[in-house]
């Protein structure tokens, strides 16, 4: 299985229905609601049909500007409103905006089932397909978006889980212009060992066994190693088991290293990010996110007082700092 890639098929199986927030005002942006099938298929029904909404300004659009926003874990129904104001604020510039819901959330939620059991019980495997499905769903709604719409730029902004899958699709899609990247990092060691992300898992780790510190120290020894013949190598498609590249198999490396940030970080270029991160946040450690600036180049990075939560949205110097980057 190739990660992050996806067989294309002539066959059409989205569907685009257009709708008018207010008609009442001639300002008022039109909403499209795409949905397609997930190019990855988990065979539950609910997760593998995708749905994105998409935010056209009624104001011309003469860059022909689209940005993907990427939500972040456990999102439920009715709990968007913080994003609005990012929503909002890209519609005022100009810019058209595409929500897409994650795997397992939102629309995709199966019945009864609690937002983010998949990540927080499954198995490593469960783990790095849920972020591979992630990916390929936004490259899809991409292909869809410039099929449908005159497109001259997209960018993506990730907020949580939501920056580690917007690294992840532009690391692997050269069509995304530029990311914003908040709330983020890099090294699962770090971010476990260092955060209230431990007690959320309870002592668990990945395959339902029990670990310690000092054991996952011990496994992410090998994280350097591995990044190092990675960026040596470069390849330019990976697939789950690594028999594409013995080179890199031989390292033995955890299967988490395949969607730790900072194994790709590198293939983006400084200049196309834009970082924001809490000094206060009880999620991502500092060392986690200066490790993964680092190994992004150094792009541009703010620290803001907000905590780990989408109200940083509602900051007027957050908008102004994220409409810096893009304009």
């Amino acid at each position: 299985m190739e990660l992050y890639n996806y067989k294309k098929s002539n066959k059409t199986d989205y569907t685009v229905e257009e709708l008018t927030l207010d008609h009442a005002k001639e300002d008022s942006p039109v909403k499209f609601i795409i949905s397609y099938n997930s190019p990855f298929r988990t065979n539950i029904k609910e997760n593998d049909r995708v749905y994105s909404e998409l935010l056209l300004s009624n104001e011309q659009n003469p860059n022909n500007e689209f940005i993907i926003l990427v939500h972040g874990f456990g999102i439920k129904e009715g709990k968007l409103k913080n994003y609005r104001y990012f929503i909002d604020n890209a519609l005022k510039n100009k810019i058209s905006c595409a929500v897409i819901d994650l795997p397992y959330h939102l629309h995709r939620a199966p019945s009864g089932e609690s937002i983010g059991k998949r990540l927080i019980q499954g198995s490593e495997i469960d783990v790095l397909k849920y972020f591979h499905q992630a990916v390929v769903d936004i490259k899809k709604l991409i292909d869809i978006i410039f099929e449908i719409f005159p497109v001259r730029n997209i960018s993506i902004c990730g907020v949580s889980l939501g920056s580690i899958v917007s690294i992840l699709t532009k690391a692997w899609d050269d069509r995304i212009d530029k990311g914003i990247f908040l709330l983020s990092g890099g090294n699962w060691n770090k971010v476990y060992s260092n955060s209230i992300v431990r007690f959320i898992f309870r002592g668990n780790y990945l395959e339902k066994n029990k670990i310690t510190r000092k054991e996952l120290e011990k496994k992410y020894l090998n994280l350097p190693i591995f990044i190092n013949k990675y960026k040596e190598i470069n390849p330019n498609h990976i697939d789950i088991e690594l028999n594409y590249y013995p080179e890199l198999k031989e390292l033995n490396p955890e299967k988490w290293f395949l969607y730790d940030t900072l194994t790709f970080a590198h293939k983006i270029k400084p200049k196309d990010v834009l970082m924001i991160n809490s000094k206060y946040d009880f999620l991502i450690p500092k060392e986690s996110t200066l490790q993964l600036w680092r190994e992004l180049g150094k792009p541009e990075i703010h620290w803001v007082n907000n905590l780990h939560t989408t109200k940083l949205f509602k900051s007027k110097r957050v908008l102004e700092i994220i409409n810096d980057f893009l304009f």
